[in-house]
């Protein structure tokens, strides 16, 4: 059984509750692993407050011209993680409905050589859903920032990722939009 008799219908992952094992790559996972082994600490990629701090600005436009098109193939292809965050908001929106606590709901900036590599479709799938879940409750807000002016270039670590600029900027944006939720 989970939190408060929420059930639990799958065998946890721990790949998603662990820094090495939730490395993209073999590669990475083992850099992490020697870090730890060798006496240095994982942790140090973020700071006291939860920041990352290997996400800086990628500077150069090609950077971001073809990160964007390569994370956009990437991210389109359908796969079990999609099924499975689908479903686990899902939850999450109905055990937030269920208890009357406000739930945001959003889509990340993302830079215009990613957004034009996505399909429309696909995008409006996404964006429909978060509609969805709004439309359903009133607890339950979705904002897309997807396309917002107020993130430029020097924002994004690639084209789907802010940098720690962008990503504060983000923070206080959604700040903002919690405290004017009335």
């Amino acid at each position: 059984m989970g939190y408060k008799n929420y059930p639990i219908t799958e065998k946890p992952d721990p790949r998603n509750y662990s820094v090495i094992l939730a490395s993209q790559s073999k590669l990475g996972m083992l850099k992490k692993l020697e870090l730890l082994l060798t006496g240095h600490f994982i942790d140090q990629e973020w700071t006291d407050t939860g920041w990352g701090m290997d996400y800086s600005s990628a500077a150069a436009e090609n950077v971001l011209m073809e990160t964007g098109k390569s994370a956009a193939i990437r991210h389109q292809k359908p796969s079990k993680l999609s099924r499975d965050a689908i479903e686990s908001v899902n939850k999450i929106a109905e055990l937030c409905r269920d208890k009357g606590v406000k739930l945001l709901l959003f889509t990340p900036p993302a830079f215009f050589s990613y957004r034009k590599n996505i399909e429309p479709k696909r995008l409006e799938t996404l964006t429909g859903f978060g509609f969805k879940l709004a439309e359903a409750s009133p607890n339950i807000r979705y904002v897309s920032y997807y396309s917002d002016l107020r993130f430029e270039s020097t924002d994004f670590h690639d084209a789907d990722h802010l940098d720690q600029k962008g990503a504060e900027k983000l923070s206080q944006i959604i700040d903002k939009e919690i405290i004017d939720w009335k």
